[in-house]
């Protein structure tokens, strides 16, 4: 009984770990982004934002400059201002 008393603090400690990572898992985080420019639509999903040719800016403090789905219906959180395409990129429609 000593030895069971004696291994509760480690059996604690495995268990907790194990509930730690078990239980914390993000979500799934949809990661498609698109934005518009001149009634064109442009994937960033994998653009990074700047000044360069091959990037986009999101210019001002109103409107909304990315969205998830390309009909532009769900607004990506913080990404306000007007889309602003860069030079390099191609618009998919």
């Amino acid at each position: 009984m000593n030895k069971l008393i004696n291994k509760l603090p480690l059996l604690a400690f495995v268990l907790a770990a194990f509930a730690a990572l078990a239980f914390n898992f993000p979500d799934k985080e949809n990661t498609s982004r698109y934005g518009s420019h001149d009634s064109k639509i442009y994937d960033v999903t994998n653009v990074d934002m700047g000044s360069a040719a091959d990037e986009y800016q999101c210019n001002g403090e109103t409107g909304e400059c990315l969205f998830e789905d390309e009909e532009l219906e769900n607004h990506v959180p913080n990404s306000w201002g007007e889309f602003d395409p860069g030079e390099a990129l191609v618009p998919i429609n």
